[in-house]
């Protein structure tokens, strides 16, 4: 099914890409402030994902919310994301940004998210309750009303928890649930899509609007567009980060050019591929290299070098074993039957 829609990978691999320069850009003296916040936009685009590709599978096969299902679905949750996880949590000791033992227990544990770990409570925590939403989705046939719900239920949360309140990299999961119903809320609007005129110019020109919006909204933009200073005004802004991303994925639906460029970038795809490590692996990288005197473009490059490495060793050495394994409990769950 996903390789159907493979340039979805790409973009993830541009979301992961969004991350990494936030963060490599934000260690430079001169220019750091201009980037401060642009890696939740690839963030929140991580967070989109995860709700579509819970709901999206789900909607097509019509299952029925099972016990057997839900063990499996946690156990594979666990050994996809947990393992590589403490893969690369040894790794961080190792590199000194965990600092012992214990801390890196308190990490697995997701009782703390230093850094960048903060992601990782927050997704663990949406995966324990995504599957009432797989329950609703049993009970509310009718996809008119299941997506009137959901956004019901995000409005509420947001209205509830306003993003002015917003604490940075947060742990809590409450700030981010609505822009993880936002990917179940792009699921349910993917069937009505295709019923639409695809491969249509108009299209592809409102991704590039949008798309010039978004990068808009950065620092530096705003700074030459709108003499607006420098701040940290995109760190809490997943609301609107994450309503861009979902316009911007369905225009690519229904367009021609952006797809084919997707689908036809073997480099994205492969960075989409490893994007978990990735994400995971660079930042420890980069902490390390910050307690150095080494310049800023040689620390760029030994990052981004040293980052990938590792994350493609994890992803074949790590995840990928996972992957399969986790796929295995599915089939001996279903053996069982």
């Amino acid at each position: 099914m996903q390789k159907n829609i493979a340039w979805l990978s790409s973009l993830r691999g541009i979301g992961c890409l969004f991350v990494l320069a936030a963060h490599l850009g934000a260690s430079s003296t001169n220019y750091g402030m201009y980037f401060n916040g642009c890696g939740k936009i690839g963030v929140w685009l991580f967070m989109i994902f995860s709700g579509f590709w819970f709901l999206y599978p789900l909607c097509q096969r019509q299952q029925a919310l099972k016990g057997r299902n839900l063990m499996g679905y946690y156990g594979k949750k666990i050994i996809r994301i947990m393992i590589p996880y403490l893969a690369v949590l040894l790794i961080s000791m190792g590199l000194g940004f965990i600092p012992d033992g214990k801390e890196l227990l308190r990490h697995l544990l997701l009782v703390d998210g230093f850094g960048h770990f903060w992601y990782m409570p927050v997704i663990m925590k949406f995966f324990l309750i995504a599957p009432l939403f797989w329950l609703l989705q049993q009970m509310i046939r009718n996809k008119k009303w299941l997506f009137a719900i959901i956004a019901g239920i995000g409005i509420a949360l947001s209205v509830v928890f306003p993003f002015t309140t917003y604490t940075e990299n947060s742990t809590q999961l409450r700030w981010y649930v609505p822009v993880f119903l936002m990917g179940m809320l792009l699921a349910i609007i993917w069937d009505f899509w295709n019923n639409w005129k695809e491969n249509s110019i108009g299209a592809d020109v409102i991704v590039l609007a949008l798309v010039v919006i978004l990068f808009s909204l950065t620092p530096w933009f705003r700074q030459k567009l709108w003499g607006i200073e420098p701040s940290a005004y995109l760190q809490n802004k997943y609301l609107l980060m994450g309503g861009l991303w979902c316009l911007i994925i369905l225009g690519i639906v229904k367009g021609k050019i952006w797809k084919a460029w997707l689908n036809k970038s073997r480099i994205l795809q492969w960075i989409g591929e490893i994007s978990f490590p990735l994400y995971l692996i660079h930042f420890p990288i980069l902490m390390r290299l910050n307690t150095t005197e080494m310049g800023w473009t040689k620390k760029v490059i030994i990052v981004l070098v040293t980052s990938i490495l590792l994350a493609a060793i994890l992803h074949w050495g790590v995840e990928k074993p996972c992957i399969t394994l986790s796929k295995k409990l599915t089939e001996y769950k279903k053996s069982e039957k």
